[in-house]
């Protein structure tokens, strides 16, 4: 989560989950759900914790107004969608009592009784934590945790990375998650002059840099980790600071060619230029780590005064670990999204995962007459690209916020994860705005094109003056027509 107050000061909250003090527990887990897979939650300490620092409201209000949306809430078409594919296996009493009509289907509305009793019990309890007052609860249903572990859970606020472009300065969340990817991204976009004008070889252009761009900072992403040894994490820091360097953004502009990729052969390539040449000889290029979370919820705040809040936040996959807690929420299955023990992704005490989940926001500390822009996408790996082609509509070609959410994307589904990885030259698009001519004039250039519908939801807030707009894009259509895969 990002927030911006009233000092204009951006501080990044990560509450996102974390390994317990003994992880040997997890060596002979398997598959991506059930209890072997949850590790401690945390965002509902991290929302405390922002709460204790900028809140105004009475924490028990809040538990309060969250309470009564349990009562009856719609179902929405992504939310039909994962119930639908609920696998009949996994599915509980609870869960079929929860989630599903006497008869088996899906109603239009829902009610969760046992997470009304959870929310109305944490707002009596206004000094407490969630780990707090669920412990007992939490360590009955998942042994693995221990009541230490919960205890010693925090909630890490640090300053958040930055990169400038003109006089906007563009903030994101730190590593472990993708937000230095995106800020990498979007770095090499602005270094890269004279981009789109309006027309398809402009658009194509642009879309060509961007999918270069994404390769260069995904590899560069895979060298950040939360890493226990002290080396390791040092050189996270020093790559996160090479990431989110001006003049190297503009290195690796000059390094994607007008009208072909940039390596046509291997991942190799990428890899071996994604950071300065003395940062890569200290870090084991084995080292490497790509987030696979695959969807979650993003949500932009904004007042007339300027100030933000910006929140992703995700169970890993949908439903998570699919072990539903007798208090009615789903504990997560991040577990799984720890990577192989070469990995800076790999399993550690007290660590938590590589995570696809970027917040992004922008503005003029000088000048808050002008835009101030806020973005949150669904935290899958679609993030990345999303929230950068998203900002760029709007920082650097001067899109309104629904043009800039509701136009065609791209995104790259896979990404460079090793030095001899095969090619990542996937992407996809499903908005068909996004001409055949573009596609094919890419695919001239060395880009792969197939037909996908993946799930992204955009949500952006901007306020210019005294006046804030909002826009969410949820990019849901009833069939496949005018989507790409490339």
């Amino acid at each position: 989560m990002l927030v911006k107050d009233e000092k204009r000061v951006i501080k990044s909250f990560d509450f996102m989950a974390q390994t317990p003090r003994d992880v040997s527990y997890y060596a002979d887990a398997s598959g991506t759900s059930g209890v072997d897979q949850i590790l401690i939650p945390g965002m509902l300490n991290g929302l405390k914790k922002a709460h204790s620092e900028y809140g105004e409201e009475q924490w028990s209000k809040l538990m309060e107004t969250a309470s009564s949306v349990t009562d009856d809430y719609t179902v929405t078409s992504s939310l039909r969608e994962a119930l639908n594919n609920f696998a009949v296996n996994d599915r509980t009493d609870d869960f079929r009592e929860l989630f599903l009509a006497p008869d088996g289907t899906i109603p239009q509305a829902l009610s969760n009784a046992p997470m009304k009793n959870l929310l109305d019990k944490l707002a009596l309890q206004e000094d407490e934590s969630f780990l707090d007052v669920e412990s007992s609860l939490i360590t009955s249903e998942v042994p693995h945790l221990t009541e230490e572990d919960l205890v010693n859970y925090e909630v890490y606020v640090e300053a958040a990375p930055k990169i400038q472009f003109k006089d906007f300065e563009i903030f994101s969340s730190n590593g472990p998650s993708s937000g230095p990817a995106l800020l990498s991204t979007l770095g090499i976009l602005f270094a890269t002059n004279d981009l789109e004008t309006g027309d398809d070889l402009s658009l194509q252009e642009t879309l060509h840099v961007l999918l270069e761009s994404l390769k260069f900072s995904s590899a560069q992403q895979s060298y950040v980790g939360e890493g226990s040894g002290d080396d390791t994490s040092m050189d996270a820091e020093q790559v996160q600071s090479a990431m989110l360097n001006a003049t190297y953004a503009d290195d690796l502009s000059g390094l994607i060619p007008s009208d072909e990729v940039f390596d046509s052969e291997s991942a190799e390539g990428y890899a071996e230029q994604c950071l300065p040449s003395d940062l890569l000889k200290s870090v084991d290029p084995s080292l490497t780590a790509t987030p696979f979370d695959v969807g979650g919820v993003g949500v932009v705040v904004m007042n007339d005064l300027g100030d933000m809040a910006v929140i992703v936040t995700s169970l890993n996959q949908p439903f998570g670990s699919k072990i539903l807690s007798q208090d009615g929420f789903f504990y997560n299955n991040f577990a799984a999204a720890f990577q192989e023990e070469s990995s800076t992704n790999a399993i550690e005490a007290n660590k938590r995962p590589a995570s696809s989940m970027a917040p992004v926001l922008a503005f003029q500390p000088d000048n808050l007459c002008q835009p101030q822009v806020a973005t949150a996408s669904s935290g899958s790996v679609a993030s990345v690209a999303a929230g950068a082609q998203v900002m760029h509509a709007i920082l650097y070609s001067n899109m309104d916020i629904e043009g800039a959410s509701m136009r065609g994307r791209v995104f790259a589904t896979s990404v460079v994860n090793q030095p001899d990885s095969h090619l990542p030259d996937e992407a996809y698009e499903y908005n068909s705005t996004i001409s055949d001519a573009v596609v094919s004039g890419l695919e001239g250039w060395g880009h792969h094109f197939q037909k996908e519908m993946p799930l992204d939801i955009v949500s952006i807030a901007r306020k210019k003056n005294d006046d804030v707009t909002g826009s969410s894009d949820a990019r849901v259509t009833s069939d496949n027509s005018g989507a790409y895969s490339f």
